[in-house]
């Protein structure tokens, strides 16, 4: 899924450390631009918000097929 007005660049760069690991770089303009960042770890707020977002895509998805008679409505 994907909509909204904002802008973000993700980039990969090289660290100069011993291990040679590189570095998730990530600027964004935009509230929740970033939800869902692979570069760090979901917020608990984030989890909630995603989870809000599944339970009505999969609520819209199956008083869908009810209607079609294919899928019982009780969820």
């Amino acid at each position: 899924m994907t909509g909204g007005i904002g802008v973000i660049i993700s980039a990969w760069m090289p660290r100069a450390d011993a291990e040679g690991w590189i570095q998730a770089l990530e600027n964004h303009f935009g509230e929740r631009k970033n939800m869902g960042s692979l570069f760090r770890p979901i917020t608990a707020e984030e989890r909630k918000l995603f989870q809000g977002i599944i339970d009505s895509l999969f609520a819209r998805f199956a008083d869908t097929v009810a209607e079609e008679g294919s899928f019982p409505a009780k969820r």
